[in-house]
């Protein structure tokens, strides 16, 4: 959410330069697709494996989301020649941090941090 305020921002702040303008706003639709997009793949693959209910890895739903934004945003830079914006940037740090989900869940580093912080 703060990746995405802050390109809200950016495009205000570029409001006048309409190239730049233009792509911040669309780098929003690229760090804010992955919940719709990843809970759209997740319904699909858990009608697939309904039988297998409750034990239905969610990963490989949004490891696919993942991809397919990384892809989009790829191409839709390519296309426009943004490879090298800060937005493009942005969206794809976002998206790559997306990927880590279940690695950084995983690890036993954050999770003691995290019942550190949260116990006190």
């Amino acid at each position: 959410m703060v990746a995405f305020g802050f390109a809200v921002i950016k495009s205000i702040i570029h409001r006048k330069e309409l190239e730049n303008h233009a792509w911040w706003l669309i780098s929003t639709v690229f760090i804010i697709m992955m919940p719709a997009l990843g809970r759209g793949l997740i319904a699909i693959h858990l009608g697939m494996n309904a039988e297998h209910w409750p034990n239905i890895s969610l990963m490989p739903p949004l490891i696919i989301t993942e991809i397919i934004i990384i892809s989009l945003l790829y191409l839709a830079a390519w296309k426009y020649d943004k490879l090298n914006h800060p937005a493009t940037w942005l969206a794809l740090v976002v998206n790559l941090f997306n990927l880590l989900y279940e690695p950084i869940g995983k690890s036993e580093v954050v999770q003691s941090f995290l019942i550190a912080v949260i116990k006190g």
